[in-house]
């Protein structure tokens, strides 16, 4: 285990390292480029105390409903405060912001959390319906419709999806969770396809040449970034493509990878999260061949919301599916993303470190410090 913990460690470091190169990079002809930097600095900084925290703290310790209650109640404040007139930050055509954060970043961690939680508590219940699908449904709806008020229709569709796999790793019935998507599927796709931004972008990904002087603008030039980098890329701050790029410094910061070092750099992010995955996947599956349901499933858990983010960003950038927000984790700049991920990655190592404790309890019994081991049956 000391070499996985060691391997995630090398392959987050370099994301991060990575990202303040890259970030510096391409903000630096920015009017605001300094003082984004250093808001971006003061996020990794305190990423790094919460992931000292979590590395430290014993996981287990977040098996318990109160723990669970806590951070499921407090994400569902944020996620109602933020939709407050004069609250919340109304930017780009949604109230996503408060103040300086966004708690639907916190919201992927809570529902790790709550579902590893409920999942471990009520796994031998989770084959009926009433468990399986009604009771999950009714923890996580209300995070989903508050998210999906903003709007933030890509959050909320992915942490369907999050659900869904974590959910099906827990044992809940392949048919039952068929049965669940199909309804959410008729409830959402026509709200969606009526809403004019996806409707926009959908047009750009089917006809992209059609679009490309607007919707499609940004995936266009993003190619072309690509394309100019070659295979070792221009160097370290000799990207011009990149500038062309809407929002190259947050969910497109992949492209400026890759015309800066080329398809070595960008084969180098790809490696980093392929080990993280690989990483993740070997202590989940530790915890669960030591019995514990808890650590398995928030492992699982916390693995699939890293990689799978990663993974749609850079499908995005790459124009293999539609374009739809979502950060590179710990690479793109945005303060909650990476404070949030950061301390994710803590958890996971937590989970990596206490595992071959873990089916035991956290404090000794008086039976265990006994010296007569026939005491229990004598009067």
């Amino acid at each position: 285990m000391k070499r996985t913990i060691i391997t995630l460690l090398v392959s987050v470091l370099g994301l991060v390292i990575l990202s303040t190169w890259s970030l510096y990079s391409a903000l630096m002809l920015s009017q605001k480029g300094d003082a984004m930097m250093r808001n971006q600095l003061v996020a990794v900084l305190i990423g790094f105390v919460g992931f000292g925290f979590m590395a430290w703290w014993d996981y287990r310790r977040f098996n318990h409903w109160l723990w669970a209650l806590a951070i499921y109640l407090t994400t569902l404040t944020l996620l109602i405060a933020v939709l407050i007139p004069g609250v919340g930050t109304y930017r780009n055509g949604a109230q996503r912001w408060l103040y300086s954060f966004q708690p639907s970043e916190i919201a992927k961690a809570a529902v790790v959390f709550s579902l590893a939680w409920f999942c471990a508590r009520y796994q031998h219940r989770l084959g009926s319906f009433k468990w399986g699908i009604l009771a999950i449904a009714a923890i996580i709806l209300p995070l989903l419709a508050l998210i999906f008020s903003e709007p933030d229709r890509g959050t909320t569709l992915f942490l369907i999806g999050l659900t869904g796999i974590m959910l099906l790793v827990a044992g809940v019935r392949w048919n039952q969770l068929l049965l669940a998507g199909s309804a959410a599927a008729a409830v959402l796709l026509p709200v969606l396809l009526r809403d004019p931004l996806v409707q926009k972008r959908l047009a750009a990904f089917n006809a992209p040449e059609a679009h490309r002087s607007d919707a499609a603008y940004q995936n266009h030039q993003a190619l072309l970034a690509f394309g100019e980098g070659g295979l070792f890329g221009k160097g370290p701050g000799a990207g011009v493509m990149m500038r062309t790029i809407p929002e190259h410094h947050t969910d497109f910061i992949l492209p400026v990878i890759g015309e800066e070092l080329g398809f070595l750099g960008t084969s180098m992010v790809i490696f980093a999260f392929a080990s993280i995955l690989f990483c993740g996947a070997s202590i989940a599956r530790n915890a669960g061949d030591s019995g514990d349901t808890f650590g398995f499933l928030l492992a699982a858990g916390i693995t699939f919301l890293i990689v799978a983010q990663a993974f749609f960003n850079i499908g995005i950038v790459t124009k293999i599916f539609p374009n739809k927000g979502l950060p590179l984790p710990f690479v793109s700049r945005g303060g909650t993303n990476i404070v949030v991920m950061l301390t994710l990655i803590g958890a996971l190592i937590s989970v990596a470190r206490h595992t071959k404790a873990a089916v035991l309890p956290l404090k000794s019994t008086r039976r265990e410090h006994n010296d007569n081991p026939f005491a229990e049956f004598q009067s």
